[in-house]
């Protein structure tokens, strides 16, 4: 082979090598590309699974105790907080009405609590507080049950 020969050779590898190079470069950006994007999706589902939980304890919670203690809001409010542009305003709304029903099941407990269980003139004002506070309850725990159909489903389905 001639010098022109091989110096042709070596210009017809080296002008192919260039689309090849840069097909490769081109391959490697999307292999990161989409890493980093199923990172992230998996980093929101992550970050937005912590609310759904910290729902789903604090209705767990009340549900089996049947009241609400200070610790138990301190917690799902914390999540609330830190989620609060993982979601769009219908969980938002959803988690607070859950917590504004636990504080009326509080509200009628306590109530309850003061009334006298031996006078006879508090009876009837007991059970009305006790059927209050049953539907209150009711409601909560039917909640508890409906919980993976609710608002948080669309933002925690894998796509």
């Amino acid at each position: 082979m001639s010098l022109d020969t091989f110096s042709v050779v070596v210009e017809a590898v080296s002008a192919a090598l260039v689309p090849v190079i840069a097909g490769v470069v081109a391959w490697i950006a999307y292999a990161q590309w989409r890493t980093n994007e199923l990172r992230r999706r998996h980093e929101l589902h992550d970050d937005r699974m912590a609310l759904y939980r910290a729902t789903a304890d604090f209705l767990s919670t009340v549900c089996e105790r049947g009241d609400v203690r200070l610790e138990d809001y301190d917690r799902l409010i914390k999540e609330k907080v830190r989620s609060q542009f993982l979601y769009r305003s219908d969980v938002h709304s959803y988690v607070e009405h859950i917590m504004d029903q636990a504080s009326v099941l509080q509200s009628k407990n306590r109530k309850l609590e003061s009334r006298d269980p031996l006078s006879a003139d508090d009876l009837d004002d007991r059970q009305r507080l006790n059927a209050e506070r049953d539907t209150v309850w009711g409601w909560l725990s039917e909640e508890r049950l409906q919980l993976p159909e609710g608002p948080f489903k669309r933002y925690l389905e894998i796509p």
